[in-house]
């Protein structure tokens, strides 16, 4: 999926891969990606404190997985998904949820930006809109919205969007932000098949 978008996670080091897995791939010769969790929210209901690749194998992973995009949404969630980032499997994407954009300034932009910089962080996300919840005023997010899309293309990032009940402004703000070409990934996707059509129709790499 993303590797058409230009971010290389379907090249695997099968020399880091349980052999459950290196035995799955070999007879069906393909793997996934987890694009989309929040790994530091699992480990931290689960009371499992990482410090190593091998950690992560108690959770019992399908022998298919490769690899996943764990997205720290909040700032809350910067430093945990940091600390994840030597494990071999996992990549990051950072940015501020719709439901954050009141607490949104140049301080956290920077704090984004910074974590940005760390070889394994991959996409810009997630950002977007919510007007189900409405937990950040409807213009704030949409000025918040613009800023970090501009953010993102100016850094070269993937970006992850988040957009719920709020079909015609995400769209709007999206094209005029976001060249074509750009690579989006549009997670937990729930708006309606006319949405998902129009946005295929203007961004030739967004899935």
């Amino acid at each position: 999926m993303l590797a058409k978008a230009g971010v290389q996670l379907f090249v695997t080091d099968r020399k880091l891969a349980p052999p459950n897995r290196l035995d799955y791939w070999g007879r069906h010769g393909m793997a996934y990606v987890d694009t989309y969790c929040h790994l530091d929210v699992i480990l931290a209901r689960l009371m499992v404190d990482v410090k190593s690749e091998t950690d992560l194998r108690f959770l019992d992973f399908p022998p298919s997985y490769d690899k996943c995009i764990t997205v720290a949404c909040d700032l809350g969630a910067f430093e945990p998904t940091r600390r994840l980032m030597h494990i071999p499997d996992v990549y990051a994407a950072f940015g501020i949820h719709p439901h954050n954009a009141h607490v949104y300034n140049d301080e956290v932009e920077e704090r984004i930006v910074d974590a940005l910089t760390h070889p394994k962080a991959v996409a810009w996300g997630e950002c977007g809109l919510d007007y189900h919840y409405d937990n950040s005023p409807r213009d704030i997010q949409r000025s918040v919205f613009a800023r970090l899309l501009q953010r993102a293309v100016t850094l070269r990032k993937t970006l992850v969007i988040h957009t719920r009940e709020a079909n015609e402004d995400t769209l709007e703000i999206m094209i005029e932000h976001v060249p074509a070409e750009w690579p989006v990934r549009v997670h937990c996707f729930t708006s309606s098949s006319a949405m998902a059509s129009s946005l295929v129709h203007h961004f030739a790499n967004l899935y």
